[in-house]
């Protein structure tokens, strides 16, 4: 990533659900100024970011487009990846469509005893438990601006999917420049009036 303050896109993924011995699911790393963003977390993508000593300790949060498996099958991985050791001020900010909730819900049931474990072993300094686990925050399209900060904003924007609904793309702007994520979709009038003009 550019040490300037830009806006700047990492692929750490794209590859469909189909077997690939050396690709990755989906996945993208957003950075704009000080903020690092990642857009959907398909298998491998975190081992990809590993590799390239992408540094994990300042994400701000993961935006999901959609739930099917090959862009959420990380997700637990970005969670303990960002948690230990005590990295996070707070817990992991999850945006995405109807069904987020249910999906970071499973995920702390399946490891509610993984982090009373690592607590227990690593105590609060390296795995406090009052960051563990995710702040959902399900899309609503009547109000698709998702973070706006006077540099930085990130929208939302429906796309076709079918049969998935709703699936999401997003649209991030930062001091005059702009990348459009479409996640999985075909022909799609609205993705092309929300990429208009991007970078």
């Amino acid at each position: 990533f550019p040490e300037e303050d830009s806006l700047s896109a990492l692929v750490c993924g794209s590859k469909s659900p189909l077997p690939h011995p050396s690709r990755a699911e989906t996945c993208v790393m957003i950075k704009a100024g000080e903020e690092t963003f990642i857009f959907d977390v398909g298998n491998k993508s975190i081992d990809n970011l590993r590799n390239w000593r992408v540094p994990l300790n300042q994400l701000n949060g993961i935006f999901i487009s959609h739930l099917h498996s090959d862009h959420i099958s990380e997700l637990n991985e970005f969670h303990l990846n960002t948690w230990i050791p005590g990295r996070r001020s707070e817990k992991l900010k999850v945006y995405g469509p109807d069904g987020v909730q249910m999906l970071t819900d499973g995920i702390e049931l399946a490891y509610t005893k993984d982090f009373i474990f690592r607590n227990e072993h690593h105590g609060d300094t390296i795995a406090p438990l009052n960051v563990a686990g995710f702040n959902a925050h399900t899309v609503d399209l009547s109000n698709p601006v998702l973070i706006d900060n006077g540099s930085l904003k990130i929208t939302a924007y429906s796309v076709t999917h079918d049969p998935v609904d709703p699936a999401l793309g997003f649209r991030i702007d930062y001091k005059g420049r702009s990348i459009s994520i479409s996640g999985d979709t075909t022909y799609d009038e609205n993705l092309i009036k929300n990429s208009n003009n991007v970078d």
